[in-house]
């Protein structure tokens, strides 16, 4: 009977034994298969956890240009970008490097758009162009936003937009189609860095080009080259054979007067860079930026302090930057003066220069007006011209009707933020241009544009000549601040 007993105790135990072994073998058969189910979720269809910030940069260096050549600026670029990487937290694969011929007009588009495409929320993204620069008349360029005269040395005294200069500057080839040719006005940048900041990311354009726009002399064998470009030099169309030496500013205004207007043109303030865009220039507007052999003034004079104190803070990266570069220019019997713009940023200055941003804010879209005005070549008002706004995507007008007296029409409700087509039409005239894209960053809720036509002769007395019924896309867009 003991044996029995015994016996029957210890099947039992067995028993408790197997069945523990096949709940271990089950549990852990449910977790493989839950961890192949959540791998195979993981596919096109499914949402993928929200990728960390990241750092992005375009840089630009540019010594070979054909019309007057630079030293030291791809020099600029390559250091800067290596900064980047050892001292600012950017990987390698998020720089875009183009030096030299690389660096023409549509690449450097092309490189901003593709950065621009990836960005996301909390990202850096960083522009960095060392090279010419030069100035070009507002009222000649699509977006009337300089409100400030400045007097820079041999120009007319007016209202300029800077611009940067590609190394294709003096190409044959017009790669903008418009009358600023291959010149990168600042508008076109600041549409470009809006979009990112639209994105939630922040930043940073580091410009270390002049722009007075004053003639550059030839100063190849100098110790420090300037790196501004005459306008009259950057524009084929202002350029004639017997060009040489310095010109007079009379002679300079009568050439600036043969840039001709845009044929649609917009009343702005400023694109909407959500407090996220801070520029840091090498001198003010007015001023030349220096080259050496050994690099720029003010590059080098940023890239010590990055070696030297990877984490100080925007602030005090400017103020010891700016001592630099002015003492070091006033040695050389020039004055350059970096400037630091945070007109269009929110955030602290008490962070360090190259630190992701702090997590950005809903935005919330709002409605706008839109005003516009028809004028003729010579500016004068064209009254009952038929003015029609369509949806980007639909045959049924979002507004509709004519041009007043003062050739102004405005629409009467809220249009929404979006994509819309435009047509202007007016018996004997037609559009000189129909490539333009409206965006507006908070006028009072008004976007507000004028549309320039040309005139063309009748065929015969009587006959009228209409505008072709061509439509394009046009963007509105509006956000509340």
């Amino acid at each position: 009977m003991k044996i029995a007993a015994r016996l029957r105790s210890l099947m039992e135990c067995i028993n408790i034994v197997i069945s523990r072994t096949l709940d271990c073998a089950k549990a852990g058969a449910l977790l493989l298969l839950c961890l192949c189910s959540a791998g195979a979720q993981t596919g096109p269809n499914q949402i993928s956890p929200k990728a960390a910030p990241k750092k992005f940069a375009v840089v630009i260096g540019i010594d070979k240009y054909e019309i007057a050549p630079l030293f030291g600026c791809v020099k600029d670029a390559e250091t800067f970008r290596d900064a980047l990487i050892n001292y600012g937290g950017f990987r390698r694969e998020n720089i875009d490097m183009l030096a030299d011929e690389a660096a023409t007009y549509k690449a450097i588009l092309k490189a901003l758009v593709d950065r621009r495409e990836k960005a996301q929320p909390g990202d850096l993204f960083v522009f960095y162009f060392s090279g010419h620069g030069t100035l070009f008349p507002d009222e000649q360029s699509a977006d009337l936003d300089e409100k400030a005269e400045i007097e820079p040395p041999d120009l007319i005294p007016g209202r300029y937009d800077g611009a940067i200069c590609p190394v294709d500057v003096d190409s044959e080839i017009n790669s903008s189609g418009m009358p600023w040719e291959n010149l990168l006005l600042d508008d076109t940048l600041a549409w470009h860095f809006s979009r990112f900041a639209s994105k939630g990311c922040r930043v940073i354009f580091i410009s270390d080009s002049c722009h007075s726009g004053a003639q550059a002399r030839d100063t190849s064998g100098a110790e420090i080259i300037s790196k501004k470009l005459d306008l009259t030099k950057a524009l084929r169309s202002l350029r004639s054979d017997g060009d040489n030496g310095v010109l007079k500013s009379e002679q300079i205004k009568q050439k600036l007067e043969k840039i001709p207007r845009p044929a649609i043109s917009r009343e702005v303030g400023s694109y909407n860079l959500q407090g996220q865009y801070l520029l840091f220039a090498s001198s003010r507007d007015i001023q030349e930026s220096g080259a050496t052999k050994q690099g720029s003034l003010f590059t080098n004079a940023l890239l010590d302090v990055m070696r030297r104190r990877p984490n100080a803070t925007i602030k005090e990266t400017y103020e010891e930057v700016a001592a630099k570069v002015s003492r070091a220019s006033m040695e050389k019997d020039r004055l350059q003066e970096p400037r630091l713009d945070r007109r269009f940023y929110n955030g602290s200055l008490d962070v360090p220069l190259l630190s992701l941003p702090q997590p950005p804010e809903e935005t919330r879209y709002a409605s706008l007006k839109v005003a516009v005005k028809v004028i003729n070549e010579k500016g004068q008002a064209i009254r009952n011209a038929r003015v029609t706004l369509l949806p980007a995507r639909g045959k049924v007008a979002a507004a509709a009707g004519s041009s007043s007296a003062v050739g102004v029409f405005e629409t009467k409700s809220l249009l929404k933020a979006g994509d819309y087509r435009l047509r202007v039409e007016r018996a004997g005239y037609v559009k000189f241009e129909d490539q333009v894209e409206i965006i507006e960053g908070g006028l009072k809720g008004k976007a507000s544009f004028t549309v320039r036509l040309k005139s063309i002769p009748r065929k015969s007395p009587g006959a009228q000549a209409s505008m072709p019924a061509d439509f394009r896309a046009y963007r509105l867009q509006a956000r509340a601040d």
